[in-house]
């Protein structure tokens, strides 16, 4: 996955709202370490082959530069449950 994939990550962000609140934010400044990241402010992935400070808050996404959508949204923790397909049902409230 690289920079021009970026439509890919806005379509899983706009079907999972809440997914980055799971990941660990780095703030403008810290070291990046050579991988992908979500630029925060700019919505878009950014490639980092060399460690480099970070130009505003990024989350990294994968170690991996050639790393695909799927092995990326396979880290994120999207709640459900369930077997795949089935809600988690209801438990009973005790009074």
């Amino acid at each position: 996955m690289a920079g021009t994939e970026t439509w890919q990550m806005l379509m899983f962000f706009n079907r999972n709202p809440n997914a980055l609140d799971g990941k660990q934010r780095i703030p403008a400044g810290t070291d990046l370490a050579p991988g992908l990241y979500w630029d925060v402010s700019g919505l878009r992935v950014v490639p980092v082959s060399q460690p480099q400070p970070a130009a505003g808050d990024f989350v990294k996404l994968s170690d991996r530069l050639d790393a695909t959508l799927d092995q990326i949204t396979r880290t994120f923790a999207l709640g459900g449950g369930g077997r795949q397909g089935e809600p988690v049902p209801d438990k009973p409230h005790h009074s």
